[in-house]
């Protein structure tokens, strides 16, 4: 409704992908802030009359009163249905969804190895810049330790930084993450309830930081033992 600026009273028409016919609808009244985004229900009989009863049904959704009673209904519904033109499969919500995403598992696999590649790439790169940036401040560290300041906190210093840009990255990282799969659920139609599964689990989220605070204070590390530790008076000389 917000997507397409629509309001109750207001005729749209549908036009049909899986079946060739456009469809006209009345919008009578909307489904509350609890329904799933990409959702429109209307009357079956209405898409069977313009389909000419072409249109089959493929699912149906159950709810029951308690979860433990969920096998002994699946089971039910099935035998039920046993030995019919008709037969049914019967299955959770999470089996369903389980059995739709395996389908997907090279491209999981393949998302995997590229995930571990890019952070790979990215942990090369923050060790090059922070060492870059640590060779650049040689002189400003050797002017620390003249001051009395021991290697140890100067080291500090700088695996603090280091983890402060990689918090500061993760939680940017996340964000956009975050933003676009909540785009792509919301405006891909294509993808129907499978759309309402992508989201980023708050496990994933605390991995990624975890791993974006380790890149950046573990990428500054080496080049600030080896700065710290330099002789004052060359590092003094040192320009450039």
């Amino acid at each position: 409704m917000e997507r397409f600026h629509w309001h109750v009273g207001q005729q749209i028409t549908l036009r049909g992908t899986i079946y060739p016919e456009n469809l006209t609808f009345q919008i009578v009244g909307e489904l509350g802030e609890k329904a799933p985004p990409p959702i429109l229900l209307f009357r079956r009989d209405y898409l069977a009359e313009a389909t000419d009863h072409r249109a089959p049904v493929n699912m149906y959704l159950v709810k029951v009163d308690a979860s433990d009673a969920i096998p002994r209904v699946a089971d039910d519904i099935d035998r039920m249905f046993a030995n019919s033109g008709a037969e049914t499969r019967t299955e959770t919500e999470f089996a369903f969804f389980s059995n739709a995403l395996s389908n997907f598992r090279v491209v999981f696999a393949m998302a995997r190895v590229v995930g571990l590649i890019v952070a790979i790439t990215i942990a090369l790169v923050a060790a090059n810049t922070a060492a870059m940036s640590i060779r650049e401040r040689h002189t400003e560290i050797a002017i620390m330790r003249a001051l009395g300041f021991r290697a140890s906190t100067i080291i500090s210093s700088l695996v603090g930084e280091g983890s402060i840009m990689g918090f500061i990255g993760g939680v940017l990282g996340c964000a956009a993450a975050y933003a676009v799969l909540r785009g792509v659920s919301l405006g891909s139609a294509a993808l129907g309830p499978l759309g309402l599964a992508l989201r980023v689990p708050g496990l994933v989220v605390v991995e990624t930081m975890i791993v974006a605070i380790l890149i950046g204070g573990g990428s500054g590390l080496v080049p600030a033992m080896v700065a710290a530790r330099r002789n004052i008076v060359d590092a003094i000389r040192h320009v450039g």
